[in-house]
């Protein structure tokens, strides 16, 4: 017990002092392109102005992620209905990376008690006859190199058995709260301001739909 808890408690220290760096690289860049913007306007040459190195967290990776055809057909559907939007500002190689990238992210915003309920309440949606389980097709997926160190810490903490799973677990959850409310859909995946504030879908009988 003591060392399951010593392994959460390490975990945890390890995602908070990611967290606060990546705060601070991003307070970094904004003070950097605003003396860029003063030195644009004093005539100082491009060369000459500050420059911020690669965050590493930053760069897109890609993996192969099998889902469902049922999530698949989600995800898909929602890069039609979002496809600007889901690319603002992401340099998201297609729409369903897109797409996955924004439930990541907002995933990754709850708050804790919400997501032991994400990840660690199991419950199977896919066990009877006519369920949409069982097969899954191989997609490559490209998220930022910062999500998928976050999939990962979930992963080990949560004790599923791949990343992917990690991922199933995520749009099993949103993707029937978003098919029952176009608007809470249009929050997460084209917000028209980034602000990852949540509603009341995290009541008590919350589950994890297995995948």
């Amino acid at each position: 017990m003591t060392t399951g808890n010593c392994i959460r408690n390490s975990t945890l220290a390890e995602m908070l002092k990611a967290s606060e760096k990546f705060r601070s690289e991003k307070i970094h860049e904004r003070l950097v392109a605003r003396a860029n913007t003063v030195a644009a306007a004093a005539g100082v040459p491009a060369a000459a102005r500050l420059s911020v190195p690669e965050d590493p967290l930053l760069r897109p990776r890609t993996e192969t992620v099998p889902f469902t055809r049922d999530e698949l057909d989600w995800l898909e559907a929602c890069s039609l209905r979002h496809g600007s939007g889901l690319r603002r500002g992401e340099g998201k190689g297609d729409g369903v990376s897109a797409a996955l990238g924004r439930l990541v992210d907002w995933a990754n915003a709850e708050p804790p008690q919400n997501k032991k309920k994400l990840f660690l309440v199991v419950r199977c949606r896919r066990c009877s006859a006519g369920a949409k389980g069982g097969v899954k097709h191989d997609v490559d997926i490209q998220l930022l190199t910062r999500q998928w160190q976050w999939l990962e810490n979930v992963r080990a903490r949560s004790s599923h058995a791949s990343v992917g799973k990690t991922l199933r677990i995520i749009v099993d959850f949103y993707m029937p709260l978003c098919q029952d409310d176009a608007a809470f859909e249009q929050k997460i995946l084209n917000p028209v301001r980034a602000t990852p504030k949540h509603s009341g879908y995290m009541g008590s009988d919350a589950t994890v739909r297995g995948a």
